[in-house]
Formats: C-alpha cells, sequence, structure tokens
C-alpha cells in the first residue's frame, strides 16, 4: 500500500526543541492569499488551545489497560510471513537486495480519541520520528527510531531503513 497527498494544511510537533508549527499552503499568486493563510493559522491555533486545554496527562486508556498479543487483527497468517522470508532469503542469495524490512498491518480495536494513541506512543517509546495524520476516514499513527528524510541548513539528508 501506498499514500501520496498534498497537504493543504499540516500541524508540525518539533519533539526535540518543544515547538509547534502550524504551516498552510499559501497560493503566490493569488490577491489576498497570504492574509486568507494568516488567519487560517490563528484558527488552527486557537481551535488545538481549545482541544489541549482539558487533555488529561496520562491518557485515560493507558490506566489499567492491558493489551493481549491475541487482541491485533493481522491479514499476514505464520504461514505467508514464514512464505515470504524464503523468499526474501532467495533474492538475498541471488544479489537482488541486500537487506529488506517484512512489514504488516496490523490493528485493534481502540476507543479513545485517535490523537491520544499517538500522545501515549509519545509516553510509552520517545522516538524523535513520530507521525500522526488526520485523514478523516482513518488514522495513522507510527513512530521509528530512524530518520528517514532531514532538512537541515538547506541540505537534504535521505537515509532509507532498507
Amino acid at each position: 500500500d501506498i499514500l501520496l497527498m498534498v497537504s493543504n494544511e499540516i500541524v508540525v510537533f518539533d519533539n526535540l526543541r518543544g515547538k509547534l508549527h502550524l504551516i498552510v499552503h499559501v497560493d503566490p499568486t493569488a490577491n489576498g492569499a497570504y492574509e486568507q493563510a494568516q488567519r487560517r493559522i490563528d484558527e488552527l491555533e486557537s481551535q488545538l488551545h481549545r482541544q489541549t486545554a482539558n487533555a488529561p496527562r496520562t491518557p485515560e486508556h493507558l490506566r489499567g489497560k492491558v493489551v493481549d498479543e491475541s487482541d491485533f487483527i493481522s491479514g499476514f497468517t505464520q504461514d505467508r510471513f514464514e512464505a515470504a522470508v524464503d523468499k526474501i532469503k532467495g533474492y538475498v542469495l541471488d544479489g537482488d537486495v541486500m537487506q529488506t524490512v517484512i512489514s504488516q498491518r496490523m490493528s485493534i480495536p481502540f476507543e479513545a480519541p485517535p490523537l491520544n494513541l499517538y500522545r501515549s506512543l509519545r509516553v510509552l517509546n520517545p522516538s524523535p520520528y513520530m507521525y500522526f495524520l488526520d485523514l478523516e476516514d482513518f488514522h495513522i499513527v507510527g513512530s521509528s527510531p530512524e530518520i528517514l528524510a532531514r532538512v537541515e541548513d538547506e541540505e537534504v539528508t535521505v537515509r532509507p531503513i532498507a
């Protein structure tokens, strides 16, 4: 699966510096676009303040909830996983690849607001590379111990994990 998107609005949490960045796409050729974007940033800031004002420090669903491996739903059976490993071993032996990461989609019923999952993950596994995507019909939450891409001093660094 792949998801490609062009975003008009992005909220970036810089957890290393303790900063929040609100980014709104602006069409530089449109009259009043800058002012309109600034108003939208102000609206987003107000909305975030309202939503976080009453947010508990320790999300309620972290208190005493025990999750068992059997609670997770996966479309990848043990047999299919082992077959995929064997196939990749063949690719490595043939010299087609040096390394590969097998991934699988896993899900579990979750009753709390999706942003609470991100917050909980941040508490339990404070990786510097985390993401939360609110795509209306579904949400994507995750973290990685390694950098994929970084821009620093106008230089882009790309480090694919595999």
